[in-house]
């Protein structure tokens, strides 16, 4: 099978909200990125700061789009994720 070709053009930086704390991402693809969040959250004891809080937070949680980030491959991505989470800091991350 041939590997997807990612799309950066589509990139976006998301928040997840829980209990008052946020949690800084980034995704080409929302909806599969949210799925992904909510998978790990109910189906597995992956232990990390925002997943913790999450569960410990009677599983309310929101995620929501920040702001679009088109571009043109990975680095330029996680440098504005970094960028980002530097400008906003967020206490999950």
């Amino acid at each position: 099978m041939p590997l997807r070709r990612i799309n950066y053009q589509k990139s976006l930086i998301y928040i997840i909200k829980t209990h008052g704390k946020h949690f800084i991402g980034c995704t080409t693809n929302f909806s599969s990125c949210k799925y992904k969040h909510k998978e790990i959250i109910f189906l597995t004891e992956r232990p990390n700061k925002l997943y913790n809080t999450i569960r410990a937070n009677d599983y309310e949680w929101k995620m929501e789009i920040l702001y679009k980030f088109p571009c043109n491959n990975k680095l330029e991505l996680l440098q504005e994720l970094d960028s980002a989470i530097q400008r906003l800091n967020p206490e999950l991350n």
